[in-house]
């Protein structure tokens, strides 16, 4: 997988074109079975993403779209293809610099709302003031800025997860 920042068509001088945030082009992913035997997961897969749109990604369980992010986000490396995250609006390359809401919260109950959503900012270590403050902007903007220092337990599976207590929310510009 190759990971660049730039691309010679990032942006062009039409201001009305969309921009692409992420690109994938032939991507593929593998891995080895039992016996090892290579079992495709993701084949030849080629997207564009553009900046400030939202997409969905939908198929079957089982069918790579986990694993899909995984690569993007850096976790896992493709087995082909090429992935390009432009500048200025995503820091790539490098591991960490894009995130995305997993499947299910997976907040730690032994610590706050606050605390949840700046652990990504404190493992790369933004001094505690500067993360707080980034996190609190999450917190006020999907209305959650109240529970700030309530513990996971204390909020509803709707305020958890369709209002957006995202733990890589910092990450995001």
């Amino acid at each position: 997988m190759t990971l660049s920042p730039e691309r010679e068509k990032m942006p062009s001088g039409d201001p009305a074109a969309p921009v692409v945030a992420i690109a994938m082009k032939g991507v593929k992913k593998q891995f080895l079975d039992r016996d090892d035997n290579a079992v495709d997961v993701i084949k030849d897969i080629s997207l564009d993403i553009y900046h400030q749109k939202f997409i969905s990604i939908v198929g079957p369980s089982g069918c790579g779209k986990t694993t899909m992010f995984n690569i993007i986000a850096g976790l896992l490396p493709s087995t082909a293809g090429e992935i390009q995250v432009f500048e200025p609006y995503y820091a790539m390359p490098g591991k960490g610099r894009v995130g995305y809401m997993l499947q299910k919260d997976l907040l730690f109950p032994w610590r706050t709302i606050l605390d949840n959503v700046c652990l990504g900012l404190e493992i790369s270590e933004m001094p505690k003031k500067e993360r707080h403050e980034r996190a609190m902007t999450y917190l006020d903007k999907y209305g959650l800025g109240d529970f700030a220092y309530a513990y996971p337990s204390t909020l509803s599976g709707g305020d958890a997860s369709t209002r957006g207590v995202d733990p890589h929310a910092g990450y995001r510009s």
